[in-house]
């Protein structure tokens, strides 16, 4: 788990297995960043509690979860159906990096939201 000194209006929750491209452009957007577990989701959830019990200004900050369909360092895809629940439970927006698992999941080729079957609707940034 690792936290930015600063305050910002963004706070994304990400899994710590994403590829350099993704850490780098949450590094230099400069907004608070905190670490899950690589595809963990008791990990995310027990940070995405902590984050929001009792807390009156988590609802005004824009709060995101970012994840890989399929990560780059490992191969192993993202729960996602699990992701959307927490996602809903905690009232969070995703930003799901889908460029290694377009052509090989789903029924179609269209990556792991169709994979699971999940609208697109779901994230605020597809990729």
């Amino acid at each position: 788990l690792y936290r930015k000194e600063h305050s910002s209006s963004h706070e994304p929750r990400r899994d710590e297995g994403v590829h350099w491209g993704v850490q780098n452009g949450l590094y230099l957007s400069r907004i608070t960043i905190v670490y899950f577990k690589h595809n963990d989701m008791t990990s995310l959830e027990s940070i995405l509690d902590k984050l929001t019990h009792g807390n009156k200004q988590a609802e005004k900050i824009r709060r995101y979860i970012v994840v890989e369909a399929v990560y780059q360092n490992s191969g192993q895809i993202a729960p996602l159906d699990e992701i959307v629940r927490l996602k809903e439970k905690y009232h969070f927006r995703v930003i799901l990096d889908e460029s290694h698992s377009f052509g090989v999941l789903g029924n179609s080729g269209r990556g792991l939201a169709e994979y699971y079957g999940v609208s697109v609707s779901q994230f605020t940034i597809f990729h």
